[in-house]
């Protein structure tokens, strides 16, 4: 009952200037229920390091970069990069609106899979190309993937780079996953902001920060779980037959034995016809 409320409200709100704001402001309060989705998870060498489309926001006034190690190999978390949007993948983030995750894909979807340049990730329902859009920037299949998007934070409209006007929140977004091990990923995931005007900046800082962290974490797990998932049904598809939950070793075919030769038996001399036998 109270799940089908909130995914009424989360409709209801969807598209509304305070939508994201008030994400924002329940995320924060869920991480302070939970304090270790406010962390980072990621080291201050991958903090300080360049990543794909930082140039992208140049001069950012916020900049977060979050990380989850995976226990799967790199060919399997990048599918779940590839096939994200709303309407497509899904974010795999906890959403107060979204109880049950209904707007995010289990496994992979195959049709997915084609990213390119210039594809577009939306935000939410009531998005399209103009409003609530990710533009994919910068693309390394299989390693890199960087979205951007500016636009006018309350009406969630696009905006030309040209005249981006007094009001607007400029954003990247880059996904990086990295091999760390035989069956292991690093995944990164870096978030620029600039935006105007500068008073803005304190609260995206205070309330949008811890907000978008906790939204970042629980995305990051989301990937994780899903990752991991098909890693282990990769592994249980590759091993020996199991019977009962028990692993049995798989009986080696049988030798076909050959019969062992007989020795030959000497073949006595016959007499030629029309020869006589040796005289005594």
């Amino acid at each position: 009952m109270l799940e089908s409320m909130r995914e009424r409200a989360g409709k209801v709100l969807a598209g509304t200037p305070i939508a994201e704001p008030l994400e924002y402001g329940i995320d924060t309060v869920y991480g302070v229920l939970h304090p270790g989705l406010l962390r980072s998870g990621a080291t201050q060498d991958e903090r300080s390091r360049v990543l794909p489309g930082d140039d992208l926001v140049p001069e950012a006034s916020l900049v977060a970069t979050r990380a989850e190690s995976i226990a799967a190999p790199t060919e399997l978390v990048w599918p779940f990069l590839a096939q994200m949007g709303w309407g497509r993948g899904g974010f795999y983030a906890y959403s107060f609106f979204d109880p049950r995750h209904t707007s995010a894909a289990r496994g992979v979807v195959p049709r997915l899979q084609d990213l390119k340049v210039g594809d577009v990730w939306l935000d939410g329902p009531e998005c399209d190309e103009a409003k609530g859009a990710w533009r994919v920037e910068i693309l390394e299949p299989g390693r890199a993937v960087v979205v951007h998007s500016l636009r006018d934070p309350i009406t969630g409209r696009e905006l030309d780079p040209k005249e981006r006007g007094w009001r607007w929140i400029d954003r990247s977004w880059a996904f990086v996953v990295e091999p760390a091990g035989r069956n292991t990923t690093r995944l990164l995931v870096r978030t620029r902001v600039d935006l105007a005007p500068a008073m803005a900046r304190f609260a995206a800082r205070s309330v949008f920060g811890p907000g978008d962290t906790v939204m970042q974490r629980t995305m990051l797990r989301g990937i994780r779980e899903r990752a991991e998932r098909a890693a282990a049904k990769r592994t249980v598809r590759r091993s020996p037959a199991k019977r009962g939950g028990v692993e049995r070793p798989t009986p080696r075919r049988a030798t076909p034995k050959r019969a062992t030769p007989r020795a030959a038996t000497p073949t006595r001399a016959r007499a030629r016809s029309g020869t006589a036998a040796p005289s005594a």
